[in-house]
C-alpha cells in the first residue's frame, strides 16, 4: 500500500479552506434581510456555557462547565458578530475553570486576540480553533489536553512562546503549522506522541529540545529523534548547509526536512529503509502543494533505499559505493509476525502500514486492518499497535541486512 502522509495526517487544502476566514478585517453583510445595526454581546456557547463580550475592554469571558459548542462556519460563531457589527474584536479571552473543551473554529480569524488562558479543565482543542490569531504571542497548553483537532494554532504568525505543561502526553497533528515566529520548543518528559506536521512550516524554528527524562523522544543539536534515535522526526531550519544523518537512523519521518531552507546537502546512510513522503520537498502554506527541492543534494549509497527514493521523487542526488552491506528485506511466510502487508517480506512497507493504522486509531477511528493483519502488526503482543511496533520492524529489518538479527520481538 502507498502511504500518503499528507492525506493521512496533515491539513489538506480543502480542510483549511473550510476553516479559514475570508478576511481578518470586519466583513460586510450583503443580503438586505441580514443587515443589522447591533449584535448581541452575550449569549450561550455550550449547553452549560455562557459568553460575554466587553466592548470597552475588548475582553471575551466564557464561563460555566462542560464542553463548548463547535462551529462549521465562522459566521456562526456568536462573538464573531461583534467583530462584524462593532468593528472591534476581542483582544483577550478568559476561559473559566470548568470549561472542558474549546470548539472547532472557536476563535478562528480573530486576529486581535493577543492573550488566551486555557484552564486545566480543558481536555480537547477543536480543529482550527485559533486559526489566524495573528496577534497571539504566547500560549500555555495545560497537561489536561489530550485531544487536538488539526491546525489548532495554524498560522498564528506572531506566536513566539509555547509552554507545554509537564504531564501533557500528546502534541496534535499540524497543531502549530505555519507559526513562523516560533524559535524554540521544549518537549517535556511526559509527552509520548508528537503528531505529524506539528511544527510543519515553522520556518523560524531553529531547535527542538526534549527533556532527558522523556521515554519516547530525544533531541540532538535541536533535531528531533525517537528516543533511541532510530527515527529522525523533524529537522528544524537551523544554521548549516550540510548534514550527515547518524548511522543509528533507520527511518525518516514524512516532511522531516521540509522547513530546512538553509540546508543544501544531506548524507543518508545505507541502512535507512524507511523515508516518508515529502521529506526533501517544499510544502505550500496550505499543505496542498508538495514540490521537490532542486537546491538540495542527497548523498546516498548505490543500491540503497535512499537512492531509489531520490529517483522516484525526482530529487538531485549523488550515489557512491556503499562501505557496508545494504539492508535486505528478509523473506518470511505471509502474515508472519512483522509482515502485516502479507507480501512475504518484513520491510518499510509493513512499518508504514502500522503507522497509518495507528493514526486512524489515534483520531478515534478503526485501524482498517483485518484480524490477521493486526496480529502480524502487534509485535509486542499487547493488543495495540503503535509507533513502537513500526520501529521494531525497522530495527529488525536493518539487523537482517547485517546478518545479526534475532527474534523480532527482541527489537521492541
Amino acid at each position: 500500500m502507498k502511504f500518503n502522509q499528507l492525506t493521512a495526517f496533515l491539513c489538506t487544502a480543502a480542510m483549511l479552506g473550510a476553516c479559514a476566514p475570508a478576511a481578518a478585517a470586519p466583513m460586510t453583510v450583503c443580503a438586505a434581510d441580514e443587515l443589522q445595526t447591533s449584535a448581541a454581546t452575550s449569549g450561550v456557547c455550550g449547553d452549560n456555557l455562557t459568553w460575554e463580550y466587553n466592548r470597552t475592554t475588548h475582553s471575551l469571558n466564557i464561563r460555566g462547565t462542560g464542553p463548548m459548542y463547535s462551529w462549521d462556519k465562522i459566521d456562526d460563531i456568536p462573538w464573531w458578530q461583534c467583530y462584524l457589527y462593532y468593528g472591534s474584536a476581542p483582544a483577550s479571552v478568559n476561559i473559566s475553570s470548568g470549561v472542558t473543551s474549546i470548539g472547532k473554529l472557536a476563535f478562528a480569524g480573530h486576529a486581535d486576540i493577543d492573550s488566551i488562558k486555557i484552564p486545566d479543565t480543558v481536555t480537547s482543542i477543536g480543529e482550527c480553533a485559533f486559526l489566524g490569531c495573528t496577534d497571539l504571542t504566547s500560549v500555555t497548553i495545560p497537561k489536561s489536553v489530550t485531544e487536538w483537532g488539526p491546525s489548532c494554532f495554524y498560522k498564528c504568525s506572531s506566536l513566539r512562546s509555547i509552554t507545554f505543561e509537564d504531564g501533557l502526553t500528546t502534541i496534535g497533528e499540524c497543531a502549530f503549522m505555519a507559526c513562523t515566529s516560533i524559535e524554540k520548543v521544549t518537549i517535556p518528559a511526559s509527552v509520548t506522541k508528537v503528531g505529524t506536521g506539528a511544527f510543519l512550516l515553522c520556518s523560524g524554528l531553529t531547535g527542538v529540545e526534549v527533556s532527558p527524562d522523556n521515554t519516547a523522544y530525544s533531541s540532538v543539536d535541536g533535531i528531533l529523534f525517537s528516543k533511541n534515535q532510530n527515527v529522525l522526526i523533524y529537522y528544524p531550519n537551523k544554521a548549516g548547509a550540510s548534514y550527515v544523518i547518524p548511522d543509528t537512523v533507520l527511518g525518516i519521518s514524512g516532511f522531516a526536512f521540509s522547513d530546512c531552507t538553509q540546508l543544501k546537502d544531506v548524507t543518508i546512510p545505507p541502512q535507512v529503509i524507511l523515508i516518508g513522503e515529502g521529506c526533501f520537498s517544499s510544502v505550500s502554506e496550505t499543505g496542498s502543494q508538495i514540490t521537490p527541492r532542486k537546491d538540495l543534494t542527497l548523498h546516498v549509497a548505490e543500491g540503497s533505499k535512499a537512492e531509489s527514493y531520490a529517483k522516484e521523487n525526482n530529487l538531485t542526488y549523488q550515489a557512491s559505493a556503499a562501505k557496508g552491506p545494504i539492508t535486505t528485506q528478509p523473506k518470511v511466510d505471509p502474515y508472519t509476525l512483522g509482515d502485516p502487508t502479507g507480501d512475504g517480506s518484513i520491510n518499510a512497507e509493513d512499518a508504514t502500514m502500522i503507522l497509518v493504522a495507528a493514526a486512524r486509531i489515534g483520531t478515534g477511528g478503526e485501524s482498517g486492518l483485518t484480524s490477521q493483519e493486526f496480529a502480524a502488526a502487534d509485535i509486542d503482543s499487547n493488543n495495540a499497535i503503535n509507533a513502537m511496533d513500526a520501529t521494531a520492524i525497522l530495527r529488525f529489518a536493518a539487523a537482517m541486512g547485517t546478518g545479526t538479527a534475532s527474534d523480532i520481538r527482541d527489537y521492541t
